[in-house]
């Protein structure tokens, strides 16, 4: 059977807490330092604790900006993840996990390579801490891949750059699994991710990361806002560089507090911004109106999710077009903008704000939870 190369989708889950988020951002970082480009998609659930995640990351040697239904190689942390993510699987499809943890009946499994890795027994061999289970069962997956192991050495360098003992423990920990599989399985899996030559730089990120970047390279020096998913990580952008980029992030009481400080700040003569979703977004449709009254240029961030009032945090929307478009009492101009790719949301942020002030407008960014988290 000839060999699919540099062509796969990813996906790794388990209960929240297993590191799942962080396990997948290594795996994007290692193919992005192999010149391969990658698309992620996150699914969580709307729980303050608790529930399962899991991240579906698809690779290719060509750019992407989409995800795909089917999955290659599914690192299952636990059962939940098997279960809600088998009828995605296909003919020659893979799936990794430990036995000791869940078993899989492999008559329920026709067509599908099933990988029994011993996660926790490699751990307590090696007298690891259970946290790198996530990291071992990474290994397994890469060696699968037959992909070079010290590219995610190198990811898993730079992400933990100033904790070596952490670096220490998850390098040993993804050689387990990697060696595991190299010593236990030599059928071919047939499909392949090689290392190719990087023509350009790449950079790794968000669509609120660009929105971001965007808005403190165009000179946006105070952002007030309340966490509400799936806006919230613009916030936690602004707090990383709050010292280097010599900007404010005030995390404010509520949606209402959250404009009508940065209407202040605005009113001041400093470039300002907002973030929310469309709930949000709700409670601040009367100083929107006041914002076109008094002629003060703000920039207002709406990152959608679906269904009214506390509606679906973490799943995509795109409903609240007319809402924008219309938002406030009375007549008055506003700006909406949104844009196509990443590379748009941060030239159109940049220019956004440009616009606001010199048209003295309110003016709004339309975004939603696929573009806002997506890699």
């Amino acid at each position: 059977m000839s060999k699919i190369v540099n062509k796969v989708v990813i996906a790794i889950g388990g209960e929240a807490g297993y590191g799942v988020m962080s396990a997948s951002d290594m795996i994007a970082k290692s193919m992005v330092l192999g010149g391969l480009n990658i698309y992620t998609r996150a699914e969580y659930p709307s729980l303050i604790r608790g529930g399962n995640n899991a991240v579906t990351i698809r690779v290719d040697e060509k750019e992407i900006g989409c995800s795909l239904y089917h999955i290659d190689i599914l690192l299952a942390l636990n059962r939940e993840t098997v279960d809600k993510y088998k009828k995605y699987l296909k003919k020659g499809s893979a799936i990794v996990y430990d036995s000791k943890n869940f078993k899989l009946n492999k008559s329920s499994f026709k067509g599908i390579k099933l990988y029994d890795i011993p996660i926790f027994r490699l751990i307590e061999e090696l007298e690891l801490p259970k946290v790198v289970m996530n990291t071992v069962i990474i290994g397994a997956g890469l060696s699968l891949l037959d992909y070079d192991i010290k590219l995610f050495e190198q990811a898993i360098r730079k992400e933990f750059i100033k904790k070596k003992n952490v670096v220490d423990v998850n390098l040993r920990a993804v050689k387990a699994g990697y060696n595991y599989v190299q010593h236990h399985y030599d059928d071919n899996f047939g499909i392949k991710l090689k290392k190719i030559p990087k023509t350009k730089k790449k950079i790794m990120l968000t669509g609120n990361d660009a929105l971001s970047m965007g808005a403190i390279k165009a000179g946006c020096k105070f952002l007030s806002a309340y966490p509400m998913t799936p806006a919230s990580s613009i916030m936690a952008y602004f707090a990383k560089y709050e010292t280097k980029a010599k900007i404010v992030m005030k995390q404010a009481f509520d949606e209402i507090g959250a404009i009508n400080m940065a209407l202040g700040a605005s009113y001041a003569g400093v470039r300002a911004m907002t973030s929310t979703s469309g709930g949000g977004l709700a409670l601040m449709t009367e100083t929107i109106s006041l914002l076109g009254m008094l002629e003060i240029p703000l920039v207002i961030v709406n990152v959608q999710r679906p269904g009214p009032a506390t509606g679906l945090p973490t799943r995509q929307g795109q409903g609240d077009l007319k809402f924008v478009l219309n938002i406030g009492h009375g007549d008055f101009p506003r700006i909406v903008m949104a844009s196509g790719d990443y590379e748009e949301l941060f030239y159109d942020t940049f220019n956004l704000f440009n616009l606001a002030e010199k048209y003295q407008v309110p003016a709004l960014i339309l975004s939603d939870k696929t573009f806002a988290s997506s890699k």
